[in-house]
């Protein structure tokens, strides 16, 4: 519940608000999402993709999905899951980007000053 007095007081209706943006999106991506706001982005999308967090193997910051290792730079459990939604958004985007530079991609991602271990 984010920005209520802009977006709406419940749920649906910060989803619905929220769901403005996919107009020309033919694929959405998305973590797994309350089960209200859920119906409300199933009904916008016209293919949704939810990462499966229960496919992976590993922990921490290294780890294998879907048969293919990856590392994040990135602190923080819901980092990992931040990553999977970009892996399922470029591995659905229409383009053919290589293991390799979705992998350095991932590895590589920081935030200066803002998420920076100094």
């Amino acid at each position: 519940m984010d920005h209520t007095a802009v977006l709406g007081d419940t749920i649906e209706k910060i989803a619905e608000e929220k769901c403005g943006i996919l107009r020309s999106c033919p694929t959405v991506t998305t973590p797994f999402q309350d089960k209200r706001a859920l119906e409300v982005i199933k009904s916008k999308a016209r293919n949704l993709i939810i990462p499966d967090i229960s496919k992976l193997d590993g922990e921490g910051n290294t780890y294998i999905y879907k048969g293919e290792k990856f590392e994040i730079s990135l602190l923080g459990d819901f980092q990992t899951e931040n990553s999977l939604v970009a892996i399922e958004t470029v591995k659905n985007s229409g383009f053919d980007i290589p293991h390799n530079i979705i992998y350095k991609g991932l590895k590589n991602t920081f935030f200066p000053a803002r998420l920076e271990m100094i």
